[in-house]
């Protein structure tokens, strides 16, 4: 299992924004930095990180040469976070983002996949710490680099989100997912989120 956490984002970035609570805040990993090897993936910018379970063995995990979408300004393409192996359909990463009240979150990332790679990305919400999950979106990932994105609204004020993506659809052991400038953004609750 793949289990990405991510702390304080709402909260920290506006620290590292200097930005209010209120204010648009936002993070993002570009993956430039990452080896493939590193079992914890630090966001650029900040201290939050995604967390590579042991079931993403050092054969699963690469950092091919990434994408421009989705960058913030004028980041150079970089390198990607690569995902291999249909053994691995149905394995999952998970987003932790502290919340103050319901406020206004949008998930983007560039994503593309290999012609046997993982087809789907699915994303599951949880206001409840984790007890429960709600199907929310399903990303339908391409051979060419695409930029995809969710917009979420929590219902009722949480202390703590949850996404949860899960991957699927592979067809080969070196069938892959490559993914680049994941993007969470984070507004306070009635505002619309500017477009990307």
């Amino acid at each position: 299992m793949l289990i990405g956490l991510m702390g304080n984002v709402c909260v920290a970035f506006a620290l590292l924004f200097t930005l209010p609570v209120q204010a648009d805040t936002m993070t993002l990993w570009d993956f430039n930095h990452f080896d493939g090897d590193a079992r914890r993936i630090k966001a650029a910018g900040g201290e939050a990180a995604i967390v590579l379970d042991e079931a993403w063995t050092d054969q699963s995990i690469a950092n091919p040469a990434g994408s421009r979408l989705n960058a913030v300004g004028s980041e150079e393409a970089g390198r990607a976070l690569s995902l291999a192996g249909m053994a691995r359909n149905g394995r999952r990463f998970e987003l932790f983002l502290p919340m103050e009240g319901a406020v206004e979150t949008r998930v983007s990332a560039a994503v593309r996949r290999s012609g046997t790679g993982f087809t789907t990305l699915r994303l599951a919400v949880s206001t409840d710490g984790g007890k429960t999950f709600t199907d929310n979106s399903l990303w339908s990932i391409g051979e060419t680099w695409a930029i995809h994105k969710t917009d979420l609204t929590p219902s009722e004020p949480s202390s703590q989100l949850i996404l949860r993506f899960e991957v699927d659809g592979a067809s080969s052991s070196r069938g892959t997912l490559l993914l680049d400038n994941l993007r969470i953004s984070c507004g306070p609750a009635g505002k619309r989120m500017p477009e990307e």
